[in-house]
Order: C-alpha cells, then sequence, then structure tokens
C-alpha cells in the first residue's frame, strides 16, 4: 500500500495514478552514489520485534535477557536516529524530495511495524495469566497476601512489559528525527503518521487493559511519559485529523490513575496540558495559513504590516502606562495601611469609651478617661482625613491613566477587526 502525495489516497502498489485526483505517483530513482549507499544503509536497520518469537516465559526466566534485547534494540535506534539525520542535512537539493520520501516513508512504515508487534505482546496473556490465577487462588484460600501477590505479579511481569512498552518508546524516538512541518505539507505522509497514531493508541489500549485485567494500574508518571510519546508521534498532523483519532483510551486510563492517586488534580493537569498543546497546534496552523495568503496578497499585507505596527506601538504605550500605575499603586499602599491601622484604634477606643460608660463605680475617673480617649479619636480621625485627602489626590492621575488605556484597547480591537477584514477580502 502507498499513498498520493496530493491527496493521500490509499494506491494499491502496481498503481500509476491516483484514482482520485488523477496525479502520476513518483517512483524514487536516487542517481547519487553517495544517497544510494546511505539509504540502503538506512535499509539494513530493523528495529521491529517479533511478537511471536518472544514470550512471556523466555523474558521472565532471564531478566539479562530482556534487558540485552533492550539495550540492543536501543543502540541500533539511535545509530538509525544519526543516520537518518545525516542523510537529511547532507542530501543535494537536486534529489532533496526523492531522498526525502524515501526515507520518511521507510520510517514511518517501521514505527508502525513497532507499535503493531508491541500491541501483539501487550495483549498476550500466555504463561502470566496462568500464574496470575495460581496465585489468586492462594489469596482466595487465605494462604498468600493480595498486596504482597499484586506486588509480586507486578515484578515477574515487568521484563516482558517493558520490552512491549518499548516498542512504542522507540517508534516515538524514531518519528522525532523527521520534520514535522514536512509532514505537514505531504499528503502522504500525513496519512502514514496517521495510521502511526492510530497504532500507537491500540497498543497503549492493549497495555492498559492488560494492567486493568490483572487489577494494576499504571503510574502518573509513566502515563506522562507515554503521552509525551504520543504528542511526538501525532506531530505534523493537522488538528483536524488529531481530532478525529480515538483517544478514548487515554481517558479510561487517566480516570483510573485520578481515582487511585485521590488528590493529586492529575486528570485535571492532563487535560489541561492536552488543551495548551491542541491550542498550539492550532495557532501553528493559522499562522501558516496566514503566511500562505498574505503571500499572494501583497497589497493587503503592506496594509496589515502597517496596522500591525500601530498596534504594537499602542501596546507599549499600555504598558508604560501600567508601568506607571503600578508606581502610583505602591506610592499608595503605605496610606492605606496606615489608615487602616487608624481604623482600628478609632474603632478600640470607641469600644473602651462604651464599656466606661457602663461602668457604676468610679464614674468620675471614668469620665476623665473617656475624655481623654476621646480627644485621641478627635487626632486620629484628623490623621484620617489627611490621609484621605492623599489617597484622593492621586485618584485623579490613576483615573486618567486609566481612561487612556481604555482608549487605546478600543483602537487596538479596531485595528485587529481591520486586519481580519484584510484577512477575508
Amino acid at each position: 500500500m502507498k499513498y498520493c502525495a496530493n491527496c493521500g489516497n490509499p494506491m494499491e502498489d502496481d498503481m500509476l495514478f491516483c484514482q482520485k485526483c488523477g496525479t502520476k505517483f513518483q517512483d524514487i530513482v536516487i542517481t547519487k552514489g553517495a544517497n544510494l549507499d546511505k539509504l540502503e544503509k538506512m535499509k539494513k536497520y530493523n528495529l521491529v520485534l517479533d511478537s511471536s518469537t518472544f514470550t512471556w516465559e523466555y523474558l521472565r526466566e532471564d531478566g539479562k535477557r530482556a534487558a540485552d534485547i533492550c539495550l540492543k534494540q536501543d543502540k541500533l535506534c539511535v545509530e538509525l536516529c544519526e543516520l537518518v539525520k545525516d542523510i537529511l542535512a547532507n542530501t543535494d537539493e537536486e534529489e532533496k524530495d526523492l531522498v526525502e520520501r524515501e526515507v520518511y516513508t521507510y520510517i514511518l512504515k517501521m514505527g508502525y511495524r513497532m507499535c503493531r508487534e508491541g500491541e501483539k505482546l501487550f495483549a498476550n496473556y500466555s504463561g502470566y495469566k496462568e500464574l496470575f490465577d495460581m496465585g489468586n487462588q492462594l489469596v482466595k484460600a487465605g494462604k498468600l497476601n493480595a498486596g504482597t501477590f499484586l506486588g509480586q505479579m507486578s515484578q515477574q511481569d515487568m521484563p516482558y512489559k517493558s520490552t512491549a512498552g518499548l516498542q512504542g518508546l522507540q517508534a516515538s524516538r524514531i518519528k522525532g528525527v523527521l520534520d514535522e512541518d514536512v509532514i505537514f505539507n505531504n499528503m502522504e505522509y500525513r496519512e502514514l503518521t496517521k495510521e502511526l497514531a492510530i497504532a500507537f493508541n491500540d497498543m497503549w489500549e492493549k497495555c492498559g487493559r492488560r494492567y486493568h485485567d490483572f487489577y494494576l494500574s499504571p503510574s502518573i508518571d509513566f502515563i506522562n511519559t507515554n503521552r509525551e510519546n504520543y504528542e511526538v508521534i501525532i506531530a505534523g498532523l493537522p488538528q483536524a485529523v488529531i481530532d478525529s483519532l480515538d483517544e478514548n483510551i487515554w481517558n479510561t486510563i487517566v480516570d483510573a490513575a485520578d481515582k487511585n492517586n485521590k488528590g493529586s488534580h492529575f486528570r485535571e493537569e492532563f487535560i489541561n496540558n492536552r488543551t495548551k498543546k491542541r491550542e498550539e497546534r492550532l495557532r501553528k496552523e493559522q499562522e501558516a495559513e496566514d503566511r500562505k495568503y498574505w503571500e499572494s496578497h501583497s497589497r493587503e499585507y503592506e496594509m496589515m504590516q502597517e496596522r500591525q505596527t500601530e498596534i504594537n506601538k499602542l501596546k507599549q504605550l499600555i504598558s508604560d502606562k501600567n508601568n506607571v500605575i503600578d508606581e502610583i499603586m505602591n506610592q499608595r499602599r503605605p496610606y492605606f495601611e496606615k489608615k487602616k491601622e487608624i481604623d482600628n484604634s478609632i474603632l478600640e477606643k470607641g469600644n473602651q469609651i462604651k464599656k466606661l460608660e457602663k461602668k457604676i463605680f468610679g464614674k468620675a475617673k471614668a469620665e476623665e478617661s473617656i475624655q481623654v480617649l476621646n480627644g485621641e479619636i478627635y487626632l486620629l480621625e484628623k490623621e484620617s482625613g489627611d490621609i484621605n485627602n492623599a489617597i484622593k489626590q492621586s485618584d485623579e492621575p490613576l483615573s486618567v491613566k486609566r481612561g487612556e488605556i481604555s482608549e487605546m484597547k478600543e483602537k487596538i480591537s479596531i485595528l485587529e477587526q481591520e486586519i481580519t477584514e484584510l484577512r477575508n477580502m
């Protein structure tokens, strides 16, 4: 199966023209020896593990064996990434598109196959389930503690589960070498990337089910790491395509982790991070669309630039005026603090007077104290009045600055609307 580079329509390997848009399929013809040698070397790298050759018992019996397999795959992954970087960075402009297609299709298809094998590994319970069922019987019979049993089983499954999970990690690493902008602008690479993303999610779904079926749940760190890998996998896809992907497994796993980690606010943080990344992709897509539009509308572009320059000037003026307002507010702060202190003192002295007025014995002395307190209150109220006057004097410049900022914001709004109209002409 191949894909039309123009519209992304699937094409059989023997098709010469796209049945949807009629574009002729350009086969790869590399003429430069250096490019040929490097591409041949690239195709000798095969990071795909055959899931049928790695049984649970085989990896469980020898932890070092599993580690060696993972280390070997990791070493090959590093070498392949460096080779791909070298090929893409040192290809002549003349053969760039042809070499690029060889690299992108090879890497994306390999990543897809790696995720599919990882999916099979996660879905295969053979060996593990039999041992789990035996232990579960002992738990039910009261001969084994449930928590101890689950911890032991988790350790027993770790070599196999780690090998399976690394397929998604390594797939994201080789995919990360590719330029997301190149993928975005090529329908064939988009389709291959979409297939890779679907395969990654299917693998992740089998991983989540494996945890769930054996009464376990992945850690928050593990979920976050796999989400980061997924973000690398989907890089280059339009947001509309990403929105069409089935991501229900992420919601299921995140909800379970949130319940198991009460008070962590994990689900809220996860959704917020996902939303931010979505908004960032939409922003970048809009910027790319805007660039294309302005390139073909030079006059409107000049007019937009004039308005944008004016907007930037107004924003700088607003920033300057906000700094002045902050300075005035800082100068006023001691007045407010002093006024609060005076008001509390007046209230306290007023309460003292009320208590003295209720005295039956020692009335003469109480009246003398009341007189003193009233004198103190008078002075405090006078001081409070002076402070109020000082505060009022600073109200006018604050009001002026805020009014000026409001007017400038209104001007910015008008200019932004004019830019929108220019963009849609």
